[in-house]
């Protein structure tokens, strides 16, 4: 796709043409001319450009064989990477970055026929692949089961590129810089999609209850679920609530450094025990100590790595207390950020997962070649 997310504009020095080319860190990377949409578009218009992408997709068959063909959710992309895979008979992964088909369908119901077909070809599409990939152990264990696959996908985590992020941060706008600046209010931020696998009225609970203390709620993006939270804090008059659009990624990170702590309500359930948000990371790194409601995976994280504190969807007094003792004891969220990053740092560092990568790469081809030669030899014998 032509760069347009989150926004969906184009990003500067881009033009939507049929096919574009650039040389990225010494790789030539092709561009497809894009139905592109931001996170303010509705779902038909989402789903136009998934759609669409899997068509222009096929322009694949046309270039120089590849040795191997890896396709990422969400699905639309992987089904488009499936089916260049068969017609040129190259070895596939099928990379599952989150259970968004499975979250989908819980939201429907199971009775939904197009989004059943849908899945039903997922499942196709990763009995078929020569290797699987996930993003977690729990999401192994699921879609494994789910989809009935031997042996397990493989995990390989999501992470970080520490110089992304530590690099000098761009100036912050107004009005956010007015809020984060004042050091005499302690700040609670949620930075990203605002989308329905999160529970947002544990939050605002939570913030009527600090509404007297000096706490403020930052919260910067967008999302399915933004107008509706605008509005409750509207009606719950939350003068300690503040609710900002989206900022390029870089100035998102910025604001981030800000912060004293980082909250992530994931709703209750077992899709979203699966979840390793982004912003976990990040708030890591940057030494912001994460408030996690629910989410099995990413609780251990916090948990092995002593840099947060979890608590339960439905008790918005005890997400209270925890913000409270940060406050009560100031030196608790230093050496939390500090525990926080030396983990992440160690863990899950984007250029130990590239290495990850490139072992699987080598894994499949080798596999893929010795099914080959064993096939031309039992042709000859027979």
């Amino acid at each position: 796709n032509v760069p347009n997310s989150p926004f969906g504009k184009l990003y500067p020095g881009y033009k939507n043409r049929f096919i574009s080319k650039e040389v990225l860190d010494g790789i030539e990377v092709v561009r497809l001319w894009t139905v592109y949409s931001g996170k303010k578009s509705n779902i038909f218009k989402r789903f136009a450009g998934s759609l669409f992408y899997t068509l222009m997709a096929q322009t694949a068959l046309f270039y120089k064989k590849p040795d191997i063909i890896l396709g990422s959710a969400p699905f639309f992309a992987g089904i488009a990477a499936f089916v260049v895979a068969k017609i040129r008979r190259i070895p596939l992964i099928y990379e599952m970055r989150d259970p968004w088909l499975q979250v989908i369908q819980n939201t429907w119901g199971k009775k939904n026929s197009a989004l059943n077909f849908i899945m039903w070809l997922e499942q196709k599409m990763t009995s078929k692949a020569d290797q699987v990939v996930v993003i977690g152990k729990k999401m192994s264990s699921y879609v494994q089961a789910q989809y009935c696959l031997k042996p397990a996908p493989a995990v390989i985590y999501n992470g970080i590129v520490p110089g992304d992020f530590l690099c000098q941060q761009p100036e912050v706008s107004s009005p956010i810089k007015a809020i984060i600046d004042n050091n005499a209010r302690v700040k609670v931020s949620f930075i990203g999609n605002f989308g329905n696998q999160y529970n947002f009225d544990v939050v605002l609970k939570a913030a009527a209850i600090l509404k007297d203390s000096h706490v403020d709620f930052v919260f910067l993006g967008e999302g399915a679920k933004k107008k509706d939270l605008q509005e409750k804090v509207r009606q719950l008059e939350l003068t300690n609530f503040y609710i900002f659009d989206a900022v390029p990624y870089q100035e998102s990170l910025a604001v981030l450094t800000k912060m004293n702590l980082t909250v992530i309500p994931l709703k209750n359930g077992e899709m979203y025990d699966l979840y390793l948000p982004l912003k976990l990371f990040e708030s890591l790194l940057l030494k912001v100590p994460p408030l996690l409601c629910n989410g099995k995976e990413a609780a251990e994280i916090i948990e092995q790595s002593g840099s947060g504190a979890c608590f339960g969807s439905d008790h918005p007094e005890q997400l209270a207390d925890i913000i409270m003792s940060y406050i009560e004891n100031p030196d608790k969220q230093k050496k939390q950020g500090e525990t926080g990053r030396n983990y992440i740092l160690q863990n899950f560092n984007r250029g130990v997962m590239a290495e990850k990568y490139n072992q699987l790469f080598h894994e499949v081809l080798t596999s893929r070649q010795a099914k080959k030669t064993k096939n031309i030899s039992f042709k000859r014998e027979t």
